[in-house]
């Protein structure tokens, strides 16, 4: 006669934090006009960790800058929306390109993160006026010669880079 027991064995695999968080893709180029107000907000990409819970995406890190600000939004899923928001107007003729970095860090121990570069471009507007400048050349040549005709030269200048 055999004797038969049955046992239960439970197994509880920790996720150890192994994996860094990414950004796909891991630079993003945005265009914004000069007079975009400021609350003006762009969705970033999506972060990935493979990590689950404590060490997954659990902050962000915008570059030192006084234009931009991180703000995020959990889901109804869980996920979360991080976007890059405007804090200030914008002026192309004062620069014209902003580079920014955000970082995503997880939760582990050690801490991992990963890095998106963020380009924002800023689109001219017709924020400058123009200033008109007259400038008049007589010449005139002796010896019973008549006068030469007035010329009148019209420069337009403006501050702004394209034509608008």
């Amino acid at each position: 006669m055999s004797v038969c027991n049955e046992l239960q064995v439970y197994i509880e695999v920790a996720d150890i934090n192994d994996n860094s968080p990414y950004f796909e893709p891991d630079t993003r180029t945005f265009q914004l006009s000069e007079l975009s107000a400021a609350g003006t907000a762009v969705l970033l990409p999506v972060t990935h960790d493979a990590d689950t819970a404590a060490n997954s995406v659990m902050s962000y890190e915008l570059s030192v800058t006084d234009l931009f600000s991180l703000t995020m939004s959990t889901k109804l899923d869980g996920s979360t929306d991080v976007k890059l928001m405007l804090v200030r107007a914008l002026d192309r003729e004062e620069t014209d390109t902003h580079r920014l970095v955000v970082t995503a860090f997880d939760g582990g121990h050690p801490r991992r993160s990963g890095t998106l570069n963020v380009i924002v471009k800023v689109l001219d507007a017709n924020d400058n006026r123009s200033a008109l400048q007259y400038t008049c050349m007589h010449r005139h040549r002796r010896r019973h010669r008549t006068p030469q005709t007035a010329r009148t030269h019209r420069l337009l200048f403006c501050s702004s880079f394209s034509f608008n």
